[in-house]
């Protein structure tokens, strides 16, 4: 999952070339962005699926809650409107330190 929250996806490529920099060595500068979309819908059915095998990891019942608990914020936070790749990110880290 981390891989793919790393990875670019195809967008918008934008490039932005300057000269006269006012600090450093530098007289040129030249810059390229990518718009990289980023899709948060693996994140959605990692947390599915780490709901729906909740209950044969072996854990202790209140571990089992808070694992669950953690993977529903992941599939909020991959299903709001504004998802956030940080937010996505920071989420499933808690529930990938949980699972180990």
């Amino acid at each position: 999952m981390s891989d793919h929250l790393s990875r670019t996806h195809p967008g918008d490529y934008y490039s932005i070339t300057g000269t006269n920099v006012v600090a450093g060595r530098q007289g040129n500068v030249e810059q390229h962005n990518y718009n990289n979309a980023f899709d948060p819908s693996a994140m959605r059915e990692f947390a599915a699926l780490v709901k729906q095998l909740a209950p044969v990891y072996g854990v202790a019942s209140e571990t089992e809650a808070e694992l669950i608990h953690d993977a529903e914020i992941l599939a909020d936070e991959a299903s709001s409107q504004t998802a956030e790749p940080g937010r996505i990110q920071a989420a499933y880290n808690t529930v990938m330190s949980r699972l180990t």
